[in-house]
């Protein structure tokens, strides 16, 4: 059996199949709403910190910038997701 590298290439890189896309889009609109929730408890860790401890100013405020930046890279993951933002790697 002799293996067709230029078939294999050309099925590797078709478009899905629909009802794939549908799966995996819904798929994906899962993961966001998983993230932001995520997002949102280790947003309220240095928050609650900053209220009931006292700590260093510079640490409370890297924990906060870096816990923001991390709630809304996932707010706007789940926001184009859910506006039916297509991909276009994901041809659906």
């Amino acid at each position: 059996m002799k293996l067709d590298w230029r078939s294999l290439f050309a099925s590797f890189w078709s478009p899905p199949d629909r009802v794939l896309a549908s799966a995996g889009r819904s798929g994906e609109v899962l993961m966001a709403k998983i993230r932001l929730g995520l997002a949102a408890v280790i947003l309220t860790i240095p928050v609650l910190d900053a209220l009931f401890f006292s700590i260093d100013r510079k640490e409370a405020l890297v924990g906060f910038g870096l816990a923001l930046g991390t709630f809304l890279f996932a707010a706007t993951a789940y926001l184009l997701l859910a506006r039916e933002f297509n991909p276009p790697w994901l041809l659906t």
